[in-house]
């Protein structure tokens, strides 16, 4: 657009200098445009070099433009309005009053040298410098509009950032999930490279261990654990204020045990307060440590960052906080329930301990499956409390030394359902719940309680059933002794793909002669005929 100006201003004077223009504008665009589009041909670049190249670019279009100005072919031209939005665009875009200031002087500079050495009026010297101060203010107050609207366009960015982390931290329970989404954001909007949480091993209270890390270009060399005092993370830990360090030299700097080249890096603790009995305060717990490494290439981090960083910070700590008081309420309920599951089952001296022999044949079975480690945890907690509804049914038919009529098989069934319902308000995983509920189901529908077949039957409930059934079939009950293994296997193949899931009964049969099949059931399996041919 300047200089498509220029062009319209040789125009005015004469039509032959204007052509002359066009073809100098023609090349001067065309370089410049392609070295602009070098420098932003994506955005990380453009961070980093390409606005510095664009300023570049704009100072030789000056000197370009002050050069015309001394030449004997265009000195009478007014040339130099060419400079005004030159001023103008650097206010509006760098915003620097140090640059500004330098334009303004090298154009004032040379309209003095032209008119010391007798190239340049009198009137035509004051029509440039007033024009050139007037531009000169006008840049200025535009820059200060400029400065102050970013100031508040990043204000009001962060401010969201905050409310979608805040909505994050009210929406999820997963708390990896939330301080990664939490640790992205602040790296985002503080400008940092990448970032690491810290946080203290609620066993070893004297160690910190990296739970996320997020880096923009990709994995980066982070810390796996730390004394609490030791590095930068350790040292914000153990005196639970935010630190700033900055690289002057711009050399590779230590930062927790690692070398890095940044120049700068912000550290926030992540602290929680502790109600003490009915306390409206009690005393402050630091939980970890959040931190940001700054850019290499880009400006050091200042009070504005570290501002937003306890902010995020603050976020992080309410998310830790509540996910382990959670764990541990969660926690205490279920040992609570396990004791009474125990308790439980010292009634009946035939099913004592058959609850923790069902949970680690369960669990033998699901890591040979390959399951995950949160399906194998609802492994654990639904089998060891599947049999708790028994706490319902009478001692009359839990104790009785023969079989069991019909009437009294009906009230013993209701134990699933009876168990379901004790567990249900503690707000347990559907999985587990389903556990409680379902261990008695089987793959056509002649289960109990709710007839589920098929598909119906997620992978965890149809260990649970094998091994279920296995258990009772390979241990003591009061109206029969331990059944041989080649007994037990019979039935269970009997029931494959009608009763029981065959690859899991299959699965079964390969642990059988393990270590930890043979411990499970030692008591039981003592003789050599007890063993499997």
């Amino acid at each position: 657009m300047r200089w498509l100006l220029l062009v319209g201003l040789a125009a005015l004077t004469n039509w032959s200098r204007a052509i002359s223009f066009d073809v100098l504008a023609f090349s001067v665009l065309a370089v410049f445009g392609l070295a602009g589009e070098w420098a932003t041909r994506n955005q990380s670049r453009y961070e980093r070099i390409g606005a510095r190249v664009i300023s570049l670019v704009r100072a030789i279009d000056c000197a370009v433009c002050l050069g015309l100005m001394m030449s004997t072919t265009f000195r009478n031209d007014n040339i130099w309005l060419g400079i005004i939005p030159l001023l103008i665009a650097e206010a509006a875009t760098r915003k620097s009053r140090l640059r500004l200031a330098a334009y303004a002087g090298l154009s004032l500079g040379f309209a003095c040298s032209m008119w010391a050495f007798g190239y340049m009026p009198w009137a035509r010297l004051g029509m440039i410098g007033g024009t050139v101060g007037v531009t000169v203010v006008f840049a200025y107050l535009t820059m200060l509009l400029g400065k102050r609207e970013d100031k508040l366009h990043q204000h009001d960015r962060r401010f969201h950032a905050l409310i979608s982390c805040s909505s994050a931290l009210a929406g999820s329970r997963d708390l990896i999930s939330m301080l990664s989404q939490i640790l992205k954001v602040a790296v985002d909007e503080v400008g940092g490279d990448s970032g690491y949480v810290m946080l203290v091993d609620e066993e070893r209270p004297k160690v910190l261990k990296t739970e996320v890390a997020y880096g923009n270009s990709g994995e980066f060399d982070i810390p796996e654990e730390l004394e609490v005092g030791e590095g930068l993370s350790g040292y914000v830990v153990q005196m639970s204020q935010p630190i700033a360090l900055r690289n002057k030299d711009r050399e590779s700097v230590e930062c927790d045990g690692i070398q890095l080249g940044v120049r700068s890096v912000l550290s926030a603790p992540l602290t929680s307060r502790i109600l003490i009995g009915n306390q409206e305060s009690g005393r402050e717990q630091t939980l970890g440590a959040l931190t940001v490494l700054g850019d290499p290439a880009g400006d050091p981090f200042g009070p504005d960052e570290m501002e937003l960083l306890c902010s995020m910070g603050s976020l992080m700590s309410v998310a830790v906080s509540n996910a382990r008081m959670e764990g541990r309420q969660i926690s205490t309920f279920l040992r609570t329930l396990q004791s009474l599951a125990t308790a439980l089952e010292a009634r009946d001296e035939y099913t004592r301990g058959h609850s923790q022999r069902v949970c680690e044949v369960s669990l033998m079975l699901a890591e040979h499956l390959g399951f995950n480690a949160e399906a194998i945890e609802e492994l654990r907690v639904g089998t060891i409390l599947h049999d708790i509804g028994k706490i319902g049914v009478p001692d009359s038919i839990l104790n009785k030394p023969g079989r069991l009529t019909e009437e009294e098989f009906a009230i013993m069934k209701t134990h699933t359902t009876i168990g379901y319902e004790i567990c249900r308000p503690l707000m347990l995983p559907e999985g587990v719940l389903m556990i409680i509920r379902n261990h008695h189901e089987k793959l056509d529908g002649s289960g109990y309680p709710d007839h589920l077949k098929g598909g119906e039957l997620p992978p965890s409930l149809r260990i649970v059933c094998v091994a279920d059934a296995f258990d009772a079939m390979s241990s003591r009950r009061p109206y029969r002794g331990v059944m041989e293994l080649n007994s037990v296997f019979a039935e269970l193949s009997r029931g494959a793909g009608i009763q029981f899931d065959s690859v899991v009964v299959e699965a079964l049969r390969e642990l059988l002669p393990s270590e930890g099949m043979q411990a499970c059931y030692k008591q039981f399996w003592q003789s050599e005929d007890r063993k499997i041919a």
